[in-house]
């Protein structure tokens, strides 16, 4: 189609035809203009190679200042094994190697290119911290921590940098994180593989990955509405974590605020095994499936042909399921009858709870809900 703005009408039969509603319109934009590689084993950035067991951080940062100078364009791992175990070279901050507007991370496939996250790189510190226009695909993701109950763990990639650093690094750094894409990438026993760091979130692609987290793969854990979202075609695959002290084990997705997100055709098989530390006698399975919790709102989703199998192996309540009120927001202390309803409301017998953990609610606190 050429580019421009269409109308949108639909039809039942094919010959009548009505516009949607709100006058909605289909824009078609022009094709993007091609952008520059900047490989990492380019001599200008200092000549790293794969497969040699030694660092290689400083190369990435480069090719990324490179890419970013530049305007954008695709920082290119070659095939091979690419170490990350220096947090201390230039260009590595709180957040790890931050991924600027505009500049793509891409790998040879992921059964070709790996990055590893050493033991020497902070448990607390990102590997890469995308901000957003960004593509990251090819890639297998490995972390060679062994984790252990306890241990504070955080995400490999963090989409964008936690609200109160918006601009730390950049005064036209944005505060929001918008279209980002991951896709066919493979994430290898990390913590959790990808989680928010608080900024709101719109147009985040993130489809046909593989997942094998220790604890979760896909982790929404702010309150930060993320909306306009696809989540679909993935694959998790359970990791090790299990404290039965605290009825908790490896999880596939957490996701806490939401409007129009597209949740489908994903797969939680909690039979596999290869993503435990051991596959023998680690346990297996999920403690829960597909999560969210209802710490924001929750709209305007599509959740469809998704399946989970082994929910519930590990210790907790077992759900392929939930969304849940993470003992936040619950209104009423018991199921009640609907007494009445319109599109835009629903109405319930009293009474409301009074209080949540040891404190009251004001008068009128639910009122909207």
């Amino acid at each position: 189609m050429r580019p421009g703005s269409y109308t949108v009408q639909v039809s039942r039969d094919g010959a009548s035809w009505i516009p949607v509603a709100d006058g909605k319109s289909f824009v078609i934009q022009a094709d993007p203009t091609p952008v520059s590689n900047f490989s990492v084993d380019d001599s200008r950035y200092g000549g790293c190679l794969p497969d040699d067991g030694l660092d290689d951080t400083a190369c990435i940062a480069k090719a990324i200042a490179a890419a970013k100078a530049n305007g954008g364009g695709n920082v290119i791992f070659p095939n091979g094994v690419w170490d990350m175990s220096n947090e201390s070279a230039n260009g590595v901050v709180l957040y790890g190697l931050l991924v600027p507007i505009g500049v793509n991370l891409i790998g040879s496939g992921a059964d070709s290119t790996t990055i590893e996250r050493g033991t020497t790189w902070s448990m607390q510190r990102p590997v890469f911290t995308p901000q957003g226009h960004n593509l990251i695909t090819g890639i297998t993701f490995k972390d060679l921590y062994v984790y252990q109950n306890g241990d504070p763990g955080r995400q490999l990639i963090m989409l964008g940098v936690q609200s109160n650093n918006a601009q730390a690094y950049n005064p036209t750094d944005p505060s929001f994180v918008s279209n980002i894409t991951i896709t066919q990438n493979v994430f290898d026993k990390p913590f959790v593989a990808v989680q928010d760091g608080g900024m709101p979130i719109d147009h985040l692609f993130v489809t046909y990955n593989t997942f094998g987290a220790w604890s979760t793969g896909f982790l929404i854990d702010n309150d930060t509405q993320t909306t306009d979202t696809v989540l679909d075609y993935n694959t998790y695959l359970p990791g090790s974590f299990l404290d039965t002290s605290v009825a908790q084990g490896a999880i596939p997705t957490g996701v806490a605020s939401a409007y129009r997100v597209d949740f489908s055709d994903n797969v939680a098989d909690g039979t596999a095994t290869q993503y435990l530390y051991d596959p023998v006698n680690d346990a297996k399975g999920f403690r829960a499936a597909y999560f969210w919790t209802l710490r924001g709102n929750q709209e305007g989703e599509l959740v469809s042909r998704n399946t989970a199998t082994c929910s519930g192996d590990k210790d907790g309540d077992g759900e392929a399921f939930a969304f849940d009120d993470n003992h936040n927001l619950g209104a009423l202390p018991f199921k009640q009858a609907a007494l009445a309803g319109t599109t835009e409301t629903v109405t319930v017998a009293g009474p409301f709870v009074t209080q949540a953990d040891g404190s009251a609610y004001p008068a009128g606190f639910f009122n909207g809900f």
